[in-house]
């Protein structure tokens, strides 16, 4: 089953939206909706949950470099089916 014809393309951009905001560059959203009009829509539906990943992104990063570890662990890591 195919997806729709701008998946790709949409794809690519919340890759980029969600690489701008880990780094913390500038985003402004209209700017992307206006030369991407086919994938406007699902943009703005998305935008919200790419901003608390890119926030979780984020503090986890803040997180390792604090304690200069690797990778965080999350408390899934020590349930009963670790």
């Amino acid at each position: 089953m195919m997806g729709p014809p701008h998946a790709d393309q949409l794809a690519d951009l919340t890759e980029e939206i969600s690489g701008r905001l880990l780094s913390g560059e500038p985003f402004d959203a209209e700017s992307y909706i206006a030369r991407h009009p086919s994938c406007a829509g699902p943009i703005v539906d998305l935008l919200p949950t790419i901003h608390h990943l890119a926030d979780l992104g984020r503090t986890l990063a803040h997180g390792r470099k604090r304690r200069g570890t690797g990778p965080a662990h999350s408390s899934f890591d020590e349930g009963p089916l670790s």
